[in-house]
This record gives C-alpha cells, structure tokens and sequence, in this order.
C-alpha cells in the first residue's frame, strides 16, 4: 500500500474541501472543482507509473467528467484505460468489464461502480483519486483489490 504524505500537494489539496454533503463526506462538487485539473490527474498517473507499472486495477474518481479525464490522460501515455460510469450503457459495461478481466484493458476508472459487488481477484492496485471521511466507503474500494 502507498498512501499520500501527511505534508504532501496532495494531502494540502485534501486538507482544503471543507465543504460536506447531505452523508457528511466530502461535497462532490468541491472535490471535482479541486481535484478535475490537468496538475492533479498527472500526478495520479506518475503514481500509477512509478507504483503499478503494468499491474491491472481500479481507480475510484469524484465524479464522471473526473473518471474520464483520467481514463484519457491514462490511454495518452499508453495505459489502456477506460471511464465506466451511470451512463455507459450496460451492454458496453459488460463488454468493457470482460475486456478488463481478460487483460486487454489495464485500468478501470470509475465513480463508485465498483464499490461493492465486484470481484476481480487479479485486481492488482486500487487508487483512489477521490478522497472520503467514510470508513466503509474506504474498505469497500480498497477491498476491491
């Protein structure tokens, strides 16, 4: 496991939401407006480059626009990756799923798809690029690998 330092841009960027939902997490639209930058989606690929080089895993994004903009900076750098997520009909879900199983994508980037009652047991790295003061949203999608 790695996780962000406690002095780090990244956990400084966390330490700024304030704002909290009607569940108490923190406020989707603030996490997007912070974290759906150029600078931040970069360095969640330098981590997955330096960490998980050529592993097959999950990214948990804040929300859709975030998942894809990952999903293209991935496939940009060469890493198959796609944004899976409430408007991706379920017939390509499933196509996209099994194409995941089968290794020929590496990378499933997502908004709490795959947070529960998903089993991939060749998962080999879950990065979550959306943050959470929930507990049990935490294990659900660390879990996952």
């Amino acid at each position: 496991y790695v996780s962000i330092r406690a002095n780090s841009r990244e956990q400084r960027l966390i330490d700024s939401l304030k704002k909290r939902g009607a569940d108490g997490d923190y406020q989707v639209k603030e996490m997007n407006e912070v974290l759906n930058r150029e600078t931040s989606i970069g360095r969640l690929y330098e981590s997955v480059e330096r960490y998980a080089r050529g592993k097959k895993g999950i990214v948990y994004a804040v929300s859709i626009a975030h998942a894809r903009r990952i999903a293209a900076c991935y496939s940009a750098h060469g890493l198959e990756a796609v944004a899976i997520d409430s408007r991706t009909p379920a017939s390509e879900r499933r196509e996209l799923v099994e194409d995941f199983r089968r290794g020929k994508v590496k990378v499933l980037v997502n908004v709490d798809i795959f947070s529960e009652g998903f089993d991939c047991p060749d998962v080999e790295f879950v990065q979550l690029a959306r943050p959470t003061l929930s507990l049990a949203k935490y294990l659900q999608q660390v879990g996952r690998g």
